[in-house]
């Protein structure tokens, strides 16, 4: 009786397919809610280690005490975080031997040099370094330093409480926690400052004596809010296998987002790119994730967990420990790595090169089993025929229903483009149970009217054409791009399994037995609709049970046919028995009846595994780069392909079974894509929880008025109808307009309040906050030779600011003349001191950055060469005017702070009213980042 019963549960039959799949797919849901939700309860433990639940503690008391207020490089709340990082430090530090402090404030550090932006050419930073670092000097201090980095500032618009509060203060425990265990290796921590706006804390880094015993690094970031803290990116497959042994607790990583990344699928750099170029090998740990309330007011204390911070400091503290405490820790393998983790609780690892030889080897070698197997198989029943319309089920299916999907895509996308912003899910869920509907109705219907036992056997085999097709293109792209396309990996894993499904397929036909000693053909007569009654010519009558096991021992041959018979889903497989005539003898013994079961191992190797691989690989994705379409209108086209292809891989493993489901599963997806669709098409792309990042700047050109100019930027539609109900607008009845930036962008600007960026007794105007003026000037002067280089000083007013920038116009050549820049220190404690920088290949832009806001101005010196060098020869200028050596020189001064009041007279008043009337009157599902690198700018443009 249990024979019978299992024979019956594990026959391939609709209602045992419906099952397994109803089970496979509750199975991945649980397994996905576990995954994304069970960090979430996880706090501090002693038994991770002994003061975990200490410094978990503390690290959250320091959270909260650094993310108060906005503090960019261009506030004076910066300077305060610093002051009290510097406290903590020390305190900390505090009759540690082996623990040394540097501040890069008290030791007057400056880096001036070559700007690390992909983007520029000549572009040149000058920044007095705000840095503090910690040495702790290692038992074995003859190992190669590790230094564990975070930086320290926000942007204007932001809390900075992610990005990177809790970086800085995972620091903070670490450090605090090896001040009472020395480690083997030594150990180098940098809180650094102006990471927001050209990484130069890293920068600066490399001008510490300290910097040349480093050769690790571990860069702790956000480029999100919330969630997990990612591997976002690793060295090379050495660092990655350290990962690999160090984070035993919640590993997460995948190298899909080290591939996005340095494909620049995502707007935003990390301070991990200056490290790397200076040698420095290791890993850069951000949180990912939304990057709507990324750089916003969201990006704060209120909208983070203790849980999340665990997450990143507990993953830091377990690589830090496995690196500090362990002097042979690398393999010096430095080809990219593959990797991935499995549900946070193992991490795998590959070479990319090793994956690419993999990719070469399966290429081969599946193909040339499948096809040993497929003409064995023949040879055994050579007297079975194959349908043709068996192969043209599948084909056909799948070109109508790629069709359909892709045209409720591009009808979704018409409807309600920035919904994906929103809600990813949704809209994968509608492609997908679209896909499996079409597909099932074609192959189900054909099916009733020309049935067949070995379609999903067929289907395997087309599918794995054509993944052998895409990781054909994706081997190829791999080596192509130097074993660089880390996220391939899910390709080959897609192959194996479509190949494996049609492999067990044709093994199962090759050793299935049928003994004959009749005609091939009638064996196919057989098989080809009579009924049981019909097979047994025998004069006494067999019983019920003979005749349903010859049945299933015709059903072996139908399943080989490909030809028409009707079936009884209700008839289990029975014992053994043997059904006889004169001219016909069909057996059955263990292994046949076992082999009937074929499609519950096809099923086993394809769908549960692989659906859980695509579908999170393709939530990995989405999860990291759906809120990316804000930003750009090539993003929102590329997301939507991302969500397209997406939606029909997640679903891609059920195709063999599909035709044999129950019409209530059918039902279910049916009723999935009504439900998916109407959240689809019907939610607003934006609410309060999901809200539309704008970003706002505000500007005076005092080359033309004192008019304080409001810039807001973002998509194309939706900010003159945020701008259009400002009090102040409608009140006086303020012009706005826009223009179309590109990408889908637009600018929209108007006048708005005037900021008050600078106590005073009375009123002041903008030239007392901001000026330019000429000191040197040599260009016309009788005592320089025509081809002499000329020189000119400027002296740059710029009250309560720490940031300007300077861009040159020669006015007559494409590349810039200018090779050199000093940068002059007037006051502090190198008084009359210069920094000098010169580039052959020319000086377009260079940003300033001074420590103090006590400085005044900066004074800044400009070498460039004059035309009659640059052109190759007098006689090329001969007709020019006598001002084609001018130099045009375009400065823009920076300010961060807002949330805090100026006093002017007896009266207070906000720093930043324009901005304040858009934080107070626009919509909720609106929120607002910075532009620029401050809230404000003042420009001014001279010739000299």
């Amino acid at each position: 009786m249990l024979s019978e019963f299992l024979s019956s549960i594990f026959r391939f039959r609709k209602t045992n397919v419906s099952l397994i799949c109803v089970l496979t797919y509750s199975l991945i849901l649980i397994l996905y809610v576990f995954d994304h939700v069970h960090y979430k309860h996880t706090l501090a433990s002693s038994d991770d280690f002994s003061r975990a639940p200490e410094l978990l503690e503390n690290a959250w008391l320091d959270l909260q005490n650094i993310t108060e207020t906005f503090h960019p490089f261009t506030s004076r709340a910066n300077v305060m975080v610093h002051d009290y990082l510097l406290e903590r430090v020390v305190k900390m530090t505090h009759g540690v031997g082996y623990a040394t402090v540097s501040d890069d404030i008290e030791n007057d550090r400056i880096h001036l040099g070559k700007g690390v932006r992909f983007d520029e050419i000549g572009y040149v930073t000058y920044f007095e370094s705000a840095n503090i670092l910690v040495k702790i000097e290692g038992k074995q201090s003859k190992l190669p330093a590790l230094v564990l980095s975070a930086h320290y500032d926000s942007v204007p618009t932001a809390h900075g409480a992610t990005d990177d509060g809790k970086g800085v203060v995972s620091l903070l425990g670490i450090l605090d926690y090896y001040c009472r265990e020395q480690p083997q290796r030594t150990l180098i921590f940098n809180l650094n400052d102006n990471e927001e706006f050209g990484l130069l804390g890293a920068e600066a880094f490399f001008s510490h004596p300290w910097s040349k015993r480093a050769q690790y690094v571990i860069n702790l970031e956000g480029t999100g809010t919330g969630g997990k803290s990612v591997l976002f990116r690793t060295s090379d497959v050495s660092m990655a296998k350290i990962y690999q042994k160090a984070v035993t607790k919640a590993p997460f990583g995948t190298s899909i987002y080290q591939q996005g990344f340095n494909d620049g699928m995502v707007r935003s750099e990390t301070d991990f790119v200056v490290y790397s170029r200076n040698n420095l090998r290791g890993f850069d740990i951000a949180f990912y994730k939304p990057r709507d309330l990324y750089h916003t007011m969201k990006d704060s204390v209120q909208y983070t967990s203790r849980e999340a911070l665990w997450h990143m400091f507990h993953t830091a503290w377990q690589l830090t420990n496995y690196m500090a405490e362990n002097a042979d820790i690398d393999d010096m393998d430095h080809t990219a790595a593959v990797y991935f983790d499995i549900l946070g609780t193992y991490f795998a690892v590959m070479s990319a090169k090793t994956l690419f030889w993999w990719g070469c080897a399966l290429l081969i070698t599946l193909p040339i089993v499948t096809i040993l197997l497929d003409i064995v198989g023949k040879r055994k029943h050579r007297g079975i025929r194959k349908s043709w319309n068996v192969w043209l089920r599948f084909p056909i299916s799948l070109a109508f229903s790629m069709a359909i999907v892709t045209a409720v895509r591009y009808l979704l996308e018409l409807n309600n483009p920035l919904v994906l912003s929103r809600d990813y899910l949704s809209l994968l869920f509608t492609l997908a149970s679209c896909f499996v509907l079409v597909n099932y109705l074609i192959l189900a219907s054909w099916e009733h009217l020309s049935p067949t036992q070995d379609l999903k056997t067929s289907i395997f085999r087309q599918l794995a054409i054509i993944s052998w097709v895409i990781l054909l293109l994706q081997t190829i792209k791999l080596y192509r791009s130097d074993y660089k396309e880390t996220g391939a990996y899910p390709f080959i894993v897609l192959y194996i399994s479509l190949s494996l499904g049609c492999i067990i397929g044709y093994l199962c036909r090759t050793l299935r037995r049928v003994d004959t000693h009749e005609e091939p053909s009638k064996l196919t007569r057989y098989g080809s609709g009579m009924q049981d009654e019909e097979i047994s010519t025998h004069n006494n009558p067999s019983d019920a049970n003979e005749r349903l096991s010859d049945r299933i021992d015709v059903d072996v041959i139908r399943s080989e046919t490909g030809e028409t018979a009707p079936e009884d889903e209700r008839a289990p497989l029975l014992h053994e028995s043997t059904s006889t005539n004169g001219k016909k003898r069909i057996s059955t013994n263990a292994v046949t009846k076992t082999l009937n079961y074929d499609w519950f191992l096809q099923f086993l190797v394809s769908v549960p595994v692989l659906t859980y691989f695509l579908f999170n690989s393709v939530d990995l994705i989405l999860s990291a780069l759906n809120q990316t379409i804000q930003e750009s209108e090539k993003a929102t086209v590329t997301l939507w392909n991302i969500v397209l292809l997406g939606g029909i891989l997640i679903v891609v493993p059920l195709l063999p079974f599909v035709y044999k489901l129950n019409y209530l599963i059918a039902l279910s997806f049916g009723v999935t894509f009504i439900i998916s669709l109407g959240l689809a098409t019907l939610r607003t792309p934006f609410t309060e929880q999901y809200p539309l990042k704008v970003r706002f700047a505000q500007s005076l050109n005092l080359d033309n008025n004192t008019d304080a100019v409001v810039s807001v930027f973002g998509r194309e539609g939706f900010i003159p109808q945020i701008l259009q109900d400002l009090p102040s607008v409608k009140n006086e009845n303020k012009h706005i307009s826009c223009k179309y930036k590109g990408d889908g962008n637009e600018e929209c600007r108007y006048v708005g309040y005037s900021p008050n960026l600078v106590d005073s007794n009375t009123q002041i105007e903008p030239y007392d906050i901001f000026s330019l003026d000429i000191l040197k000037d040599n260009r016309n002067s009788s005592d320089r030779s025509s081809y002499a280089p000329i020189y000119a000083e400027l002296k740059i007013k710029a009250l309560e600011s720490r940031a300007c920038n300077l861009k040159f116009d020669s006015f007559s050549t494409v590349r810039s003349p200018v090779r050199q820049i000093t940068v002059f220190r007037d006051q502090g404690i190198k008084a009359n001191t210069s920094s000098t920088l010169s580039l052959s290949s020319g000086i377009n832009e260079v940003m300033l950055h001074k420590s103090s806001f006590d400085d005044a101005y900066f004074r800044v010196g400009i070498q460039w060469l004059p035309k009659i060098i640059t052109s190759g020869g007098e006689n090329e200028i001969t007709h020019q005017d006598q001002d084609v050596d001018a130099l045009g020189v375009s400065v823009t001064c920076f300010w961060g702070e807002y949330d805090s009041e100026t006093r002017i007279g007896n009266s207070l008043h906000r720093k930043v009213p324009a901005f304040d009337e858009l934080l107070e009157y626009s919509p909720l599902y609106v929120t607002y980042a910075n532009w620029e690198k401050g809230l404000v700018k003042f420009s001014e443009s001279i010739e000299v």
